[in-house]
């Protein structure tokens, strides 16, 4: 759903007066924001599902030991850190920090731990052969107006290039920008990307594989599409009502529409999880054997 369509919805549904000027819809985009960063978010994760999970390959350097954690996650935090030799994965141990000040640690301990905005190794890589494959939850990008971004109108895979409709001034050979998909709940099918800008023509040094006619290119961290899966958007659009409500002292109608709110939260809990009904756990002979 683009931010415009949202924002629609919610000045329909919350029958905000058309001659108030208090909220413009850069004032609803930012309380869209707010709950969706405080309250949406971690609902989602709440369920444990990796509706946000993306997985990242940082490439070791021989002796570095501090790796940083990309900044979009969510919480600083991380799912799972794995070390590639290109053809097999092996997910290491995360150590207590001590390790590296303590002298009485076996020699052939191997792990991470974290450290600050930071995954350290311990020890030092030897060589730059290896890969770091981590997974993290990646924070939905910040909501902009349509206007804010640029929608791909052709692509050539040749030139690694796209054109598109109209570009905002914000964006330039200087920034890094994102890639989100038009299919819901519309990821990032790239994230911090290089780009050189002449005129409406993007060339980027690769393209994503999923790259379709019609997706939108944003200033890294934002987005004109809603990154949700579609049944959750309501619930958002409820908690920007009520808190438009409340602002403008309407506590009558805010008595009917929090308990909507809490129906609401409860049922798409419902759907959020379990991703995958169908499947029933097997036991196989071999892990007995």
């Amino acid at each position: 759903m683009l931010t415009t369509d949202l924002i629609e919805n919610i000045k329909n549904k919350s029958f905000l007066p058309a001659d108030q000027s208090t909220f413009t819809e850069a004032r609803i985009l930012q309380i869209c924001n707010d709950e969706l960063h405080s309250m949406i978010v971690p609902m989602i994760l709440s369920v444990r599902e990796d509706h946000f999970t993306i997985e990242e390959e940082i490439d070791i350097i021989a002796n570095q030991k501090s790796y940083k954690i990309n900044p979009r996650s969510i919480g600083n935090a991380l799912k799972d850190v794995l070390i590639s030799d290109g053809s097999k994965l092996k997910s290491l141990t995360r150590l207590d920090p001590t390790i590296d000040i303590l002298d009485d640690q076996p020699s052939s301990t191997r792990g991470f731990y974290p450290r600050g905005s930071n995954i350290v190794l311990h020890p030092a890589p030897k060589n730059a052969v290896n890969k770091l494959k981590i997974t993290y939850n990646l924070r939905p990008s910040d909501l902009i107006s349509v206007a804010a971004s640029a929608k791909i109108i052709s692509i050539n895979t040749a030139d690694k290039s796209v054109s598109v409709d109209s570009l905002p001034s914000t964006i330039t050979s200087s920034t890094s920008v994102d890639i989100i998909s038009a299919g819901n709940p519309n990821p990032c099918s790239a994230i911090d990307q290089d780009v050189t800008v002449v005129d409406t023509l993007l060339t980027f040094s690769s393209l994503p594989s999923d790259l379709k006619v019609g997706d939108y290119v944003a200033l890294a961290g934002e987005s004109p599409l809603v990154q949700l899966p579609r049944e959750i958007i309501p619930v958002l659009e409820q908690r920007v009502i009520i808190k438009l409500q409340e602002a403008l002292g309407d506590h009558q109608s805010m008595n009917f529409s929090q308990p909507k709110l809490q129906e609401m939260e409860k049922r798409i809990l419902n759907t959020l999880t379990p991703r995958i009904s169908g499947e029933l756990p097997v036991i196989h002979q071999d892990l007995w054997d």
